[in-house]
């Protein structure tokens, strides 16, 4: 399951909007309520510190260059030490001639947002590797910022892994917050990333810039992983007969255990010990912040809409394979699993936020990465906001 956005072979051509904050429509009156936009995972523009492009470009699309992606493999207290990358914008589009061979990421999405009369429109970026605490912290001044702006509530609109990090907020700062659009946002805990730590994720020809070994290294794909919640799912693997098994993926003894990441037959050239106390003070991190993501039933939660679909058979379970012959840990099948209803990358059921949140269900025909690019839960999404 690979909740993040969709770039096929071919992806070279790139536009993105300005960093950090984008402001479309800066004229706004009185009575008017801010819109802001937090996209999903892989979802933004990543510069250096010379504002060069080193996600996502067509060099790298195409292979022809590969810049290091991976972050500090250490914890500094509760901190992952910088490196000199930073996001810029959300990522809006990807193709090799715009308008011939185009893949349309968030542009679509953004353009019809940014004319919402009376909805003044603001786009969230974050570094998608780095640890949801710190992007939960950036995320709750920024609308706060915005709010204050205002003078009232925003609305937000949040995609996949925004999804989470919005939660996190709201239980927070629900003062902040008049409703909030949930696209694709996998609240009760998945297996996201686990496939991509254990073979890489391709970018279009490019099988070197998201390696398994550059994945491990970034504390946000750990995120999906249930922290043992009441509202949280509770088997996400079987063993060869189908029967379930109990794996709790934020334990470092389960990862060593079943072969998972850096334990894996097949990273044994990078993986192992050495990545073991990374790996324990990342997990315990993301349960920490699984953990905020528990709604506090003595507090008024603000309205939201959930856009989802149920239309494309999506991966609920993995399956465990017998170790091989001179291997100590099974290995495991993405595939051979019963596949549940879903957008592709998260099940419908999984998609439905945690009570006492109150929310009203848009079924849409598309898929994870392009939900709010559907024309149909656009107008859905302008009749919840207003």
């Amino acid at each position: 399951m690979r909740i993040a956005v969709a770039l096929p072979v071919l992806l070279t051509f790139l536009s993105c909007v300005s960093p950090r904050l984008v402001e479309t429509q800066p004229a706004y009156k009185v009575e008017d309520i801010p819109v802001v936009f937090i996209h999903g995972m892989l979802g933004s523009v990543l510069v250096d510190s010379s504002d060069e492009i080193q996600y996502l470009t067509a060099g790298e699309a195409l292979g022809l260059r590969t810049p290091d992606l991976r972050l500090p493999t250490l914890w500094d207290g509760d901190k992952q030490p910088l490196d000199d990358l930073r996001p810029a914008g959300p990522l809006m589009r990807v193709g090799l001639i715009r308008h011939v061979i185009d893949q349309a990421v968030y542009a679509p999405w953004i353009e019809f947002a940014s004319h919402i009369p009376g909805r003044p429109f603001y786009a969230f970026s974050y570094d998608w590797r780095r640890d949801g605490n710190e992007s939960a912290d950036q995320f709750e001044k920024f609308i706060e910022t915005i709010s204050k702006r205002h003078g009232k509530k925003v609305q937000i609109i949040a995609h996949s892994m925004g999804g989470i990090i919005t939660l996190v907020v709201q239980n927070r700062r629900p003062d902040l917050i008049d409703r909030v659009v949930f696209a694709g946002v996998p609240f009760r805990g998945g297996l996201g990333y686990l496939d991509n730590l254990y073979l890489g994720t391709p970018i279009g020809a490019n099988t070197n810039l998201l390696s398994p070994e550059v994945i491990f290294s970034h504390p946000g794909v750990y995120s999906f992983y249930p922290a043992g919640q009441s509202f949280e799912n509770k088997t996400l693997a079987e063993d060869e007969s189908g029967k379930a098994l109990d794996i709790d993926f934020l334990d470092i003894d389960a990862w060593q255990k079943n072969g998972f990441g850096p334990f894996a037959p097949q990273n044994k050239s990078w993986g192992g010990e050495k990545h073991k106390a990374f790996l324990a003070g990342t997990l315990a991190r993301i349960r920490s912040f699984r953990k905020k993501m528990q709604p506090d039933k003595s507090k008024s939660y603000p309205r939201a809409l959930v856009i989802t679909s149920d239309t494309y058979p999506t991966l609920a379970r993995i399956r465990r394979i017998p170790p091989a012959s001179g291997e100590s840990v099974p290995r495991w099948d993405f595939d051979s699993a019963a596949k549940g209803q879903g957008d592709g990358s998260v099940l419908r059921a999984d998609a439905i936020p945690p009570e006492p949140i109150q929310s009203e269900v848009y079924l849409s025909k598309y898929g994870h990465s392009y939900l709010l690019n559907d024309p149909n839960a656009q107008d859905a999404i302008v009749k919840f906001l207003k």
